[in-house]
């Protein structure tokens, strides 16, 4: 089932809903867990690392920002039922491994997405989960055998709500600055829709709230 029936299937409308960022403590990535480590201080932290071998830490409510690009840069996301696959299967995953997705954005060659630390396992078994099972769709559906992604893959740590901000404009400004679409919302495979208030699309999406809406909002009112 493609993701636009999927779509119609699911009738949201926005944001599943809202939730507000919490500030984990700086010193929680152990050094021996990355390849780089940098932005210390500054809001973020970024390991780049491989995707095995790695000290597993569960229910810590982490917020990751994964950045993970295809094998040498190659268009292999550029089909669009091969977007629509992808993310069927974030979908699948975030509800299996019971993480928040706060945003992302499917490019022809990279994905990136904002998400929580799991409720069940760690973000790096379920974003290797989620590589392997597109490489294999891919593959079958090309009747190819070749490598997918890129053996690396960045996880950036954020804890600032600044930052947030900046990572999901970032995000949703993607495709317009690769000349995909004329504004952010015309792309269907993004969290820019759910942002908007507009019909959301296959992952559910949990919004960040705004610093600037938050400190608008008189102190007895809660987010709706």
């Amino acid at each position: 089932m493609g993701a636009s029936a999927l779509r119609q299937q699911s009738g949201s409308s926005a944001c599943n809903a809202v939730f507000r960022f919490s500030s984990p403590a700086p010193n929680r990535f152990p050094p021996d867990r990355a390849d780089r480590l940098v932005g210390q201080g500054r809001g973020w932290h970024t390991l780049q690392f491989m995707p095995k071998g790695q000290n597993r830490v569960y229910g810590t409510g982490q917020l990751h920002f994964i950045t993970c690009r295809c094998y040498l840069g190659q268009p292999k996301l550029g089909v669009e039922k091969h977007r629509d696959l992808f993310v069927q299967l974030l979908e699948e995953l975030r509800v299996k491994f019971r993480f928040k997705v706060a945003g992302y954005a499917v490019m022809p060659s990279h994905f990136d997405l904002l998400m929580t630390e799991p409720g069940v396992d760690t973000a790096e078994n379920a974003i290797n989960m989620l590589r392997k099972r597109y490489g294999r769709r891919y593959n079958t559906s090309a009747r190819s055998d070749e490598q997918v992604w890129e053996t690396r893959y960045a996880d950036t740590h954020v804890f600032d709500p600044e930052r947030v901000q900046e990572r999901l404009a970032f995000m949703h400004q993607e495709p317009v600055k690769a000349g995909l679409a004329e504004t952010s919302t015309d792309w269907l495979w993004s969290s820019a829709r759910a942002y908007a208030g507009m019909e959301e699309g296959v992952v559910t999406v949990d919004c960040m709230e705004n610093k600037a809406t938050a400190a608008g909002r008189s102190p007895g009112k809660a987010a709706s």
